[in-house]
């Protein structure tokens, strides 16, 4: 399997640095290009009814998209001396996002955390990670929030 790109969605978590790392490590070893993707999850149903006019959404989403920069500047700088490494947000269902994005910048290779969820807390939000699974059309990685030693 050549990789040419790898795509490491990120959401700022333990596990999504512990994958950026991966990734990082695996792009240098291959000389690929590494994409750095965050998914601002949409708000409009979660606010529905506090806000009176879409350019008040528009500021939240413009809001939450400079944080997001901020802190993805701070991970590229950790990166480095990688020429071949670029960011994208966007807005939208995180594993739709992420399966979008994989095809449209021809990646090989997904690299993403995983947040360990169980039980109750994982049948209520679901898993980002088990979709991409399943859903996307190249091989996805997984990488653990922590180490257990197992």
């Amino acid at each position: 399997m050549k990789i040419e790109t790898i795509l490491c969605p990120i959401d700022f978590s333990e596990g999504s640095r512990r994958a950026i790392d991966c990734a990082k490590g695996m792009a240098a070893d291959y000389k690929a290009r590494l994409v750095l993707l965050y998914v601002i999850p949409h708000l409009s149903s979660l606010v529905h009814g506090f806000l009176h006019h879409d350019d008040e959404l528009s500021k939240i989403y413009e809001g939450i998209e400079k944080e997001v920069r901020r802190e993805m500047g701070g991970i590229m700088e950790e990166i480095g001396g990688m020429g071949a490494a670029e960011q994208k947000v966007v807005v939208g269902d995180p594993s739709t996002e992420i399966i979008r994005m994989a095809e449209e910048c021809m990646a090989n290779l997904i690299v993403m955390g995983t947040h360990g969820r169980s039980g109750i807390d994982h049948m209520l939000f679901g898993s980002t990670t088990e979709k991409v699974v399943r859903k996307a059309l190249c091989p996805v990685m997984t990488v653990k929030a922590t180490s257990t030693g197992n």
